[in-house]
């Protein structure tokens, strides 16, 4: 697939007027991915409906449904490759703790979150949930602790993860290691006792919004259990590295590649 064809699938993007041409267009977006794992072996195919779509618009000013139809058929035979793969989404609440309101609206907030995340899995069976920081479990222990039960049963059955290993998502760089140190001690400590964890259920330190990222976080994690760090802010560089420290401690790490906040649509995959 050469670069004047991508370029004709991002000028087509500009002629998309409903569901039908959006789905073609990630599925070209899709194919080249395909191709360029398979040696360039469907890049005759993507150009051949790259130009086909580029003639319609041409005569209709737009992709039309039928065009998108028309152009989904031809690349039909690439079907049985896109599905040798699986797209994981893994869902998570990402909740501020204090950042333009107060304290009550937190705690609405996770409430009211959580109750939607439970009504999911109870409509949903396949549906599961991930959340982080300690300090929405203590909310939740507080203000309702009725639906501590239900949030216990669902751990009991692997759908809904614990992914806190600090109490709040906290900046990186201003607190000091003591501090770092006792995030993870202190919720270690409350969430074994009150979901039932165990210690290799802290391994991996999730902070999608955290800014700041102190050297020395590597050592102070992997002294603390951490193995794995998921990020979304803060470096530009790979999205899956090992992260070291001075003294040469490390965690391997996630940095997000489509934002935290992205919203599930087909060109993600």
């Amino acid at each position: 697939m050469n670069l004047n064809h991508i370029s004709l699938i991002k000028e087509l993007k500009r002629h998309v007027a409903s569901p039908a041409g959006r789905r073609i267009l990630a599925q070209l977006e899709f194919a080249v991915k395909l191709s360029k794992v398979n040696e360039g072996q469907f890049d005759k195919q993507i150009a051949f409906v790259a130009s086909y779509l580029s003639q319609q618009v041409g005569q209709d000013g737009v992709i039309t449904d039928k065009a998108a139809a028309a152009a989904e058929l031809d690349l039909h035979e690439l079907a049985p490759y896109a599905k040798k793969y699986t797209m994981i989404c893994a869902a998570h609440a990402h909740i501020d703790m204090n950042w333009m309101w107060d304290y009550s609206e937190t705690v609405a907030i996770t409430l009211e979150t959580f109750r939607t995340m439970l009504d999911l899995m109870n409509e949903y069976p396949g549906f599961t949930f991930s959340q982080s920081q300690a300090s929405v479990y203590k909310i939740v222990e507080k203000h309702y602790p009725e639906m501590l039960g239900e949030i216990k049963k669902r751990v009991a059955e692997g759908r809904w993860e614990a992914t806190a290993a600090t109490w709040v998502e906290a900046d990186k760089n201003m607190p000091n290691g003591e501090s770092h140190a006792r995030h993870l001690l202190y919720t270690r400590k409350y969430l074994m006792n009150l979901l039932a964890l165990t210690p290799e259920s802290f391994e991996i330190d999730y902070e999608p919004d955290t800014f700041g990222h102190s050297l020395n976080i590597p050592e102070i994690l992997s002294k603390g259990g951490v193995k794995y760090y998921y990020q979304c802010r803060g470096y530009e560089g790979h999205h899956i590295y090992k992260w070291k420290a001075p003294s040469g401690a490390s965690v391997i790490v996630f940095r997000e590649p489509l934002w935290y906040n992205m919203d599930i649509t087909p060109d993600i995959a």
